[in-house]
């Protein structure tokens, strides 16, 4: 299968395009230009995700996770509001590099980003993410020119310019269901992934839980309600208090029934 790749920046000279240390000092500059030019109005955490999700692809070996076909959808539907404080879970952990564009010493380190990709049937970019140093409960995100930043104590995400609510949910529920499911996890196969070899680290997919592929499945009526996820908080939930579990969809004010072929012919026509 044919997956996506991330959206990069296109107007820079070749040699940065191929050295870390030239890239590294390219980002500093655009940084501290926008600062100049922006003042308080600039947002340099939503600004530095976007350099570094370029970095992380083009020099670093990092965690990537293909999604089959339909799961991007499933995941966006599964989160009924973006809400991170109800939501979102512990995002996959890609390690620590030396960026020593954020700083020197222990300031010059950061997480190193996750890249998820879809097919390209379904979406146009592959998503990065990435923890923010400091405070694992929150996280940046990128998605083509969309990115937005949440932290699990906030009731919602904080979006840059024209960003809207869909790569966030998708980011929200691919955090509960790699909670809810973490033996679906998986390396991937060479024969799953068109060139394989082009996605530089370590190459995982996400498999279907079956409850979620028959969800997806599943039309969608006025009566039908999705699947989706749930974190059990409540105090009577004392072995399973916090634990992600997903909610198979189901009818809502009404019973679904099959009709036989016996009953299909008796009824009259339209």
């Amino acid at each position: 299968m044919k997956y996506t790749e991330p959206r990069m920046i296109c107007n820079l000279i070749k040699p940065i395009k191929s050295n870390m240390r030239l890239w590294m000092e390219y980002e500093k500059r655009v940084i501290a230009d926008e600062m100049d030019e922006y003042q308080d109005s600039f947002d340099i955490d939503l600004r530095r995700v976007s350099l570094e999700s370029n970095q992380d692809w083009r020099f670093r070996r990092c965690i990537h996770y293909f999604l089959p076909c339909g799961m991007a959808r499933f995941l966006e539907s599964s989160v009924r509001s973006v809400d991170p404080r109800a939501y979102l879970r512990d995002i996959p952990d890609g390690g620590t590099v030396v960026d020593r564009s954020c700083g020197e010493g222990d300031s010059g380190r950061r997480w190193l980003g996750v890249f998820i990709h879809f097919p390209t049937s379904e979406m146009d970019h592959s998503m990065y993410v990435q923890r923010r140093w400091g405070d694992e409960s929150s996280a940046c995100y990128c998605y083509g020119n969309q990115v937005g930043y949440m932290d699990s104590s906030a009731s919602a995400a904080k979006n840059g310019p024209g960003a809207s609510d869909s790569p966030s949910k998708i980011l929200l529920g691919f955090s509960l269901y790699c909670d809810a499911f973490p033996g679906l996890i998986r390396p991937a196969l060479r024969d799953e992934v068109k060139r394989r070899g082009h996605y530089k680290g370590r190459a995982q997919v996400l498999g279907m839980n079956a409850e979620a592929g028959q969800d997806c499945e599943s039309s969608v009526s006025p009566h039908f309600r999705r699947g989706h996820f749930r974190v059990l908080k409540s105090d009577r939930y004392t072995q399973k208090r916090f634990q992600t579990v997903f909610v198979k969809g189901c009818f809502v004010n009404g019973t679904a029934k099959d009709v036989s072929d016996r009953e299909a012919r008796a009824l009259p026509a339209a």
